[in-house]
C-alpha cells in the first residue's frame, strides 16, 4: 500500500512538473530529461514538448526488490509567461507482476489527480529549466541534445 501511494504521488508530481514546463523565454519545444525523488522513490523523467502544444511524458520509477513501474502520458500544455498549465489526456502504466492487480486503480488515481495541472517554470539557461508544480517538488530538466 505504501508503494502504491508512493507511486501515485510520484506520478502526480511528475505530471504536475511536466505540465509546468511550457514557459516564456527560450523555446520549450524539444525533449527534456531529469530525475525526481518522492518519498525515497527515484523516477527518471523524459518530457517532450511539441510545436502546437502537444506533450508526452515517460517516467520510470524504481520500486522495492528491483520492481520497476513505467508511466507514459500524452496531453497538451499551455505556457503563459512563467505559468504552465498541462492537461493529461491518456495514461499508460506498466506495473510489476506483484502489483498488477492494482494497475486499474492506480491508473484511475493518476488520471484524476493529474488531469489538469499548473505551476511555474524558471529558465536556468537555454537548456535547463526548473519546474515548480502547485504541489510537489521542484524538477530540474535538461534539454536532450
Amino acid at each position: 500500500m505504501i508503494f502504491m501511494k508512493r507511486f501515485a504521488l510520484c506520478s502526480l508530481t511528475l505530471a504536475s512538473l511536466l505540465l509546468l514546463t511550457a514557459c516564456a523565454g527560450p523555446s520549450l519545444v524539444g525533449t527534456w530529461t531529469g530525475t525526481v525523488s518522492v518519498q525515497g522513490a527515484n523516477a527518471d523523467v523524459t518530457v517532450s514538448f511539441q510545436q502546437g502544444g502537444a506533450m508526452t511524458t515517460d517516467m520510470k520509477i524504481a520500486g522495492p526488490a528491483n520492481a520497476e513501474m513505467a508511466i507514459k502520458t500524452t496531453g497538451t500544455y499551455k505556457l503563459e509567461g512563467e505559468a504552465l498549465t498541462t492537461t493529461v489526456d491518456n495514461v499508460d502504466l506498466t506495473m510489476p507482476p506483484a502489483l498488477k492487480q492494482m494497475e486499474a486503480m492506480i491508473k484511475d488515481q493518476i488520471q484524476k489527480e493529474s488531469a489538469v495541472s499548473s505551476g511555474s517554470i524558471k529558465w536556468v539557461d537555454a537548456n535547463t529549466v526548473e519546474l515548480t508544480p502547485a504541489q510537489g517538488n521542484v524538477l530540474t530538466l535538461k534539454r536532450k541534445v
